[in-house]
């Protein structure tokens, strides 16, 4: 039954699903799903962060109406066939170096895609070119794993991206706690401004916008 569907693919380690998948284990033609899936939803046993792409909810973030982003990011733009890395403030957070978690995620594309929230779940997307260039590692996730930009090429987004990264100029800055070797590394691609303003920013523990302020 579709109704027992959720329950049943997160009992089986499942996280996600398409509408596809979901008439097939109904039995039932793909027409004839939407509306038990909109049901589900309404229920709030499952969200639909793409057209045709929907998440399990499991018990312990029902309250949330949907998962964290690192849950299904990564499954959500392969179904949607976009490359993709999670950038700015929610990579720092991923490396360790944000001071608090942002409060949307962030994630760098090469064409826009339109922001979306699902519950308390912010997905916010940013148009990055040369992005198939840019230095990324996959970090391992409860459900899998994302693709991130490195701690260097973090570093140098923020840097080039001040408005997107809380201006990088709140106070102690998000900085301190990254890597010193960060500086030495900008890749060519990045314009000489930014690759020098990444090296002040890491290598005087701090990111601002003239002088520092006073401690």
């Amino acid at each position: 039954m579709l109704r027992d569907l959720p329950d049943h693919l997160l009992s089986e380690g499942t996280s996600w699903f398409t509408a596809r998948e979901a008439a097939d284990a109904a039995g039932v033609p793909l027409a004839h799903v939407y509306p038990g899936l909109k049901r589900l939803a309404d229920r709030g046993q499952i969200f639909s962060p793409a057209r045709g792409f929907y998440v399990p909810i499991p018990p312990e973030f029902r309250m949330w109406g949907s998962v964290p982003a690192t849950h299904f990011v990564d499954a959500m733009m392969r179904h949607l066939d976009r490359r993709y890395y999670v950038g700015l403030l929610s990579a720092a957070e991923l490396h360790g170096a944000a001071h608090q978690r942002p409060q949307v995620f962030q994630v760098m594309v090469e064409r826009p895609l339109a922001d979306r929230r699902n519950g308390r779940t912010r997905l916010s997307f940013h148009v990055r070119s040369r992005l198939a260039e840019v230095p990324t590692e996959q970090l391992t996730t409860p459900t899998g794993y994302l693709v991130v930009s490195t701690p260097e090429a973090t570093v140098l987004d923020l840097a080039s991206r001040p408005a997107e990264g809380a201006g990088s100029t709140t106070w102690p800055p998000w900085s301190w706690s990254w890597p010193r070797k960060a500086r030495s590394t900008s890749p060519p691609s990045w314009p000489l401004q930014t690759r020098r303003r990444s090296r002040r920013c890491v290598g005087s523990g701090g990111c601002w916008s003239g002088s520092p302020p006073s401690t």
